[in-house]
């Protein structure tokens, strides 16, 4: 039993339904959250619903605040999901288009479990977005950027509870951390970076509804 993570457009298709049928025994879902990933740099936000399960789960329903149902799934004949949570992803859009399809408000999960539960939580969608970091260095497109260690600088933003840095270079090669509010530097340590080589930075801002928005830049070191 594991957690799902779905991308693309599949909040949009509706996969196979969940019957609605009254059950007597109810269970909880756990860490319900609705929230949005904005990346300011390309201009692009999508929908992040997810949610834990204590219980094996069978099948999956979500709706949006108009009661339309937005995600279906169900296990296939004779087969469970088997997932102790998920992680669904909308496909990539303007804010416009978010807007449009997916209205601010309460967002309502119906499960299955496989003894027979029903599964019953929500969560809250806010359009609020944290603000954009700015990275201060190393700036977009900078060329010999020392792979012996650097100060990865960016600007902060008051409401933010945390910040999640990522530095890739090529897959296999990448960063993670999470720092907390108010953190405006990362000490990038020596003997992580291969020198000569195009690196990707992001610097992803966490707002207190759980949005987080993103900003990446290009470097290439020496």
């Amino acid at each position: 039993m594991g957690k799902l993570w779905i991308g693309g457009s599949v909040l949009a298709l509706g996969l196979v339904g969940v019957q609605a049928t009254p059950l007597e025994r109810t269970a909880v879902f756990k860490e319900e959250r609705v929230s949005l990933e904005y990346n300011a740099t390309l201009g692009e936000i999508a929908l992040c619903v997810e949610a834990e399960s204590e219980a094996s789960v069978i099948g999956l329903e979500v709706r949006d605040p108009r009661g339309v149902p937005m995600l279906r799934m169900k296990g296939g004949q004779g087969a469970a999901l088997a997932l102790s949570g998920f992680v669904v992803e909308s496909r990539e859009m303007t804010p416009d288009e978010l807007r449009h399809e997916h209205p601010e408000g309460l967002y309502t999960l119906r499960g299955t479990s496989a003894d027979g539960e029903a599964l019953l939580g929500s969560a809250t969608l806010s359009y609020a977005l944290p603000s954009a970091a700015t990275i201060e260095y190393p700036p977009d497109g900078a060329v010999g950027v020392s792979a012996d260690g650097f100060e990865l600088r960016w600007s902060s933003d008051a409401s933010a509870v945390a910040y999640e840095i990522s530095l890739e270079q090529e897959e296999s090669d990448t960063m993670k951390v999470t720092l907390p509010a108010g953190a405006q530097s990362f000490d990038v340590p020596k003997g992580f970076l291969k020198s000569g080589m195009n690196t990707h930075v992001e610097v992803v801002t966490v707002g207190a509804e759980g949005n987080r928005t993103i900003v990446e830049h290009y470097f290439t070191t020496r």
